[in-house]
């Protein structure tokens, strides 16, 4: 019985049996064949069926009610009973943005792993807003905040934006020492609007005219562009940190900066996290100096005392 119930609030969170087949890794088929049988055994039809997709009937969602926290409850507590025995053993998937690496230490990894010899982490790249029921993803670290608001979302640390431009780009173009000169370049950026607001160190605002060549929303597309001498590009400053420090990119106006998309990681809810993935997260959040590149101008936020 207590199997059914676990494939019953599989099988509401997932909204249809291919999917809930693909988390227990099952067989659609040996999923829906389960399900008739439980539902035959209590006597209630639990789910309306189409060919894609299950909606809870009114019995269904009275029992996910009932039930859904003391599944959760149930497998963290076996979870926890098992690692007292034998330690923290499993595997975490972690999604990340494609520029990840970028702007973190070479020690980030390192530090995940460090969590627990027994834990195992496996990386998942990509710039794509998840299913996190679906692709069976743990944790979630990504830039600005997802469409998703189901989920649990701390903020790791706020970015900075700045102008930077190649070398190349700058013996070839107009000299740039003052905001109003910026009409002459192409400012590449990743956002839509005619302008942007920066700000001097005392905090004067300063409107920059944006042009419309490139525009895109993945930070590393822009790193490329701007270090190809396409036109200055306004960038996060711990993306653009070691190529100034290579000599690749200059900063252009550097009293200029504004507040970039901040960086969160993404769960579930906490009970949904295992015993090994809440570990992780507590590692990532009381280590938030390690996912940032030094000298950045981060501002640290991680804290863990609400999971």
């Amino acid at each position: 019985m207590l199997s059914d119930i676990d494939l019953f609030v599989t099988l509401v969170r997932a909204g249809s049996l291919a999917k809930a087949g693909k988390i227990l890794d099952m067989p659609a088929s040996t999923v829906s064949r389960r399900l008739q049988a439980f539902e035959k055994r209590i006597g209630a039809t639990l789910f309306f069926r189409s060919t894609k997709s299950l909606r809870c009937t009114c019995d269904g969602e009275c029992l996910y009610a009932i039930c859904k926290d003391s599944v959760d409850q149930l497998k963290q507590a076996l979870s926890s009973v098992q690692n007292e025995r034998i330690g923290l053993i499993g595997k975490v998937r972690i999604q990340v943005p494609s520029s990840f690496f970028e702007w973190t230490k070479s020690s980030a990894v390192k530090t995940l792993l460090d969590t627990s010899p027994g834990i195992r982490i496996e990386i998942m790249v990509s710039d794509l807003e998840p299913d996190l029921i679906l692709e069976g993803i743990d944790l979630l670290i990504h830039i600005g905040e997802l469409k998703n608001t189901g989920c649990v979302t701390k903020k790791l640390f706020d970015t900075e934006l700045a102008l930077f431009a190649s070398p190349l780009y700058l013996e070839s173009h107009p000299f740039v020492d003052r905001p109003e000169q910026l009409s002459e370049h192409e400012v590449l950026h990743h956002n839509c609007q005619a302008e942007c607001r920066l700000y001097d160190q005392d905090g004067t605002p300063v409107h920059v005219r944006l042009h419309e060549r490139l525009i895109t929303k993945s930070s590393m597309v822009l790193l490329q562009a701007t270090l190809s001498g396409i036109g200055i590009g306004l960038l996060p400053s711990q993306l653009a940190q070691r190529h100034v420090e290579n000599g690749s990119l200059i900063k252009v106006l550097p009293n200029l900066t504004t507040q970039g998309r901040p960086v969160y990681i993404t769960y579930l809810n906490s009970r949904s996290l295992s015993a090994c993935a809440r570990a992780v997260l507590e590692t990532t959040l009381s280590n938030t100096e390690a996912f940032a590149t030094e000298d950045s101008n981060c501002h640290f936020l991680g804290n863990y005392e609400d999971l």
